[in-house]
């Protein structure tokens, strides 16, 4: 985002990227108009014209809420610039962006050996269902929501939050076993969900252990 291009009513640059088809929803680089012209043009795509639509409806809508925004009063009444629209740009095309799995290709190593692997952040039994038996799933959501609640009430300060990705705090959970469930030894199966369920209670604990594994090559720095 950059105020410095437009002369008065600035525009807020937003990079926007959709899937699917709705990424042929291309739109112009900004140009200094008022926000009331500003439009993402109709696409060329008939497959992205819900999007493009999806689009100016939020630029319509920002601007109420831009204006009335106590930082816009108070520049307008000292007579300052204002950001009075969003606008949103995109190249037209989805990013390219390989997964983690892509990357490393741990998975796909198994699967081609006949091995089988774990995933890891999110389920990724799909990549290779007759390999990724399970794994961990992170989940934000409980970090985010107490930062929040701590914003909203005054009295947030920096802390060590690494406990609420931990599974005790609904942070991480442990993938679904798919069609895995029928061929895992059943004392085993046991276990593993026994164990899930105290961590979940809070009656068992994971440290936390930052040495690397036995046999581990570690490449010199």
């Amino acid at each position: 985002m950059s105020a410095g291009r437009f002369p008065r009513r600035v525009l807020t640059v937003v990079v926007a990227v959709l899937g699917g088809a709705a990424c042929a929803a291309r739109a112009p680089e900004p140009q200094p108009v008022a926000p009331a012209a500003a439009s993402i043009p109709a696409p060329a795509d008939a497959a992205a014209v819900a999007t493009a639509m999806r689009l100016n409806a939020l630029i319509d809508a920002a601007g109420p809420l831009l204006a009335a925004h106590p930082v816009n009063v108070a520049r307008r009444a000292a007579g300052q610039d204002t950001a009075d629209a969003i606008w949103f740009w995109s190249p037209g095309r989805r990013p390219t962006m390989p997964t983690l799995a892509e990357r490393f290709g741990v998975i796909e190593a198994a699967q081609e050996n006949g091995l089988l692997a774990f995933g890891n952040m999110s389920d990724q039994n799909e990549l290779a269902p007759e390999t990724v038996v399970t794994g961990p799933v992170w989940n934000m959501g409980p970090t985010v929501e107490f930062v929040i609640n701590q914003v909203k009430a005054g009295a947030y300060t920096a802390l060590d939050l690494k406990d609420f990705s931990m599974m005790g705090q609904g942070g991480a959970s442990l993938a679904d076993l798919h069609g895995f469930a029928n061929t895992i030894d059943p004392a085993l199966l046991d276990t593993v969900l026994t164990r899930e369920q105290e961590i979940k209670d809070g009656l068992f604990r994971v440290d936390i252990d930052e040495a690397a594994p036995m046999n581990a090559v570690v490449p010199e720095s």
